[in-house]
């Protein structure tokens, strides 16, 4: 994908975390989304991406608002108003 994004405009759709546990996926497999939000939008900025957030329903899992008056959620709602708003992630770790 990276090679294709030196030439093409890529669109990574629906990124996400929560702190909800994946019942399908292993736990041990499934990071804590404080250090995940951060790497994973530092790697989107890193390589120019273009990107959406999922999910604007507070009731919908994984989700970036806690309430309909758009209350950001600290896991993931947070980070992606930094970013949306022009804050710099940097990519730590590279899974």
């Amino acid at each position: 994908m990276l090679a294709a994004a030196e030439k093409f405009p890529i669109f990574v759709g629906e990124v996400e975390c929560d702190i909800k546990k994946m019942p399908f996926i292993p736990a041990a497999n499934q990071e804590d989304p404080y250090t995940w939000a951060p790497d994973m939008l530092g790697f989107i900025q890193k390589h120019k991406l273009n990107w959406t957030a999922f999910s604007f329903h507070p009731k919908a899992t994984p989700v970036v608002i806690s309430d309909w008056k758009f209350t950001p959620t600290p896991f993931w709602g947070d980070f992606v108003k930094k970013a949306l708003s022009g804050s710099s992630f940097e990519l730590k770790k590279m899974r």
